[in-house]
């Protein structure tokens, strides 16, 4: 018997030769070409992510300091410092455990939130868009570009970005990471 890809005489039966198996399962989409990671970027947590928690214990100590209420104003600054803390080691177990692969015919997200894991996969033929953006608001904006971070969306065709799609937000060095998934992605969506 002749292999049915490249002509090769097999030595048992089947239809194919290992090296054509071999490169048909590199086609077969189980190699990583790319992966993106999600930052954990102690900078950005403290100033983008905590600015609202800022002003509202900055206001509650300035009110508790001006009806001298000492204990007040420790109790609000050891409130605020636990706050801080709690933010950054939530923010860096997420950020371990999140990241977006590429590979050949599919994208692989794999997220975590506290104790919330999630894995979604899509193939580029159900990629309706892949959009990298640096925020949505103004100090978003302001911050990402600041330190170099931004997001990656993958909108599906069918359904929204919430259940069908993909989100990986804190993306360090953003520009690079634009080119190389536009080089993986590159013709794979029509």
């Amino acid at each position: 018997m002749n292999c049915k890809r490249c002509g090769r005489v097999l030595d048992g039966e089947g239809d194919i030769c290992i090296e054509c198996y071999n490169e048909f399962q590199c086609d077969d989409d189980n190699k990583e070409i790319l992966r993106v990671n999600q930052k954990y970027s102690p900078k950005y947590i403290l100033t983008k992510k905590m600015i609202e928690v800022y002003i509202i214990f900055i206001f509650l100590i300035v009110v508790s300091f001006y009806s001298k209420n000492v204990l007040g104003v420790f109790l609000f600054g050891f409130l605020l410092a636990v706050i801080v803390l709690g933010a950054l080691i939530i923010s860096k177990r997420n950020a371990k455990g999140t990241y977006m692969s590429f590979y050949n015919k599919k994208i692989v997200f794999k997220g975590r939130f506290l104790f919330i894991k999630t894995n979604k996969e899509i193939r580029y033929d159900e990629i309706k868009d892949v959009v990298f953006t640096q925020g949505t608001s103004f100090f978003e904006k302001f911050f990402q570009k600041l330190f170099k971070l931004g997001n990656i969306y993958v909108y599906p065709k069918k359904g929204n970005i919430i259940s069908n799609g993909m989100q990986l937000k804190i993306v360090d060095n953003i520009d690079r990471v634009i080119q190389d998934v536009s080089i993986v992605v590159g013709e794979r969506l029509k």
